[in-house]
């Protein structure tokens, strides 16, 4: 339970966190999200404004939490593996990919 205090003084914290991410987010070329037990607000807030900023999403998964249906359909990679160790090489691929996607003439970049 949040304490009465805190009350009154969570909607201005959290449009302040919310103002900062999308501040952070909106020079970004794309993001990468990490999923590893439970979705939690931390993800709930990344995944949301980089929907909204309509950024790349590259999601990783970590210990086979489970994905929604509809966050598999709105990121644009998806990584599954047991720690974060085995996700790195495969995180790097998918970076150097995105990367690529978002040159021109690729299919997220500007058309030449």
């Amino acid at each position: 339970m949040i304490p009465k205090h805190w009350r009154r003084k969570l909607p201005t914290h959290l449009e302040e966190a919310l103002r900062d991410l999308a501040k952070t987010m909106k020079d970004s070329a794309f993001m990468v999200s990490i999923l590893k037990s439970t979705i939690d607000g931390k993800i709930i807030c990344e995944t949301g404004a980089g929907v909204l900023l309509d950024k790349p999403i590259i999601l990783v998964v970590i210990g086979g939490a489970e994905v929604p249906m509809k966050l598999r359909r709105v990121v644009d990679e998806l990584i599954e593996a047991d720690s974060m160790t085995q996700a790195a090489p495969k995180l790097e691929a998918a970076i150097t990919i995105m990367q690529a996607r978002l040159e021109p003439g690729g299919d997220l970049g500007p058309k030449v």
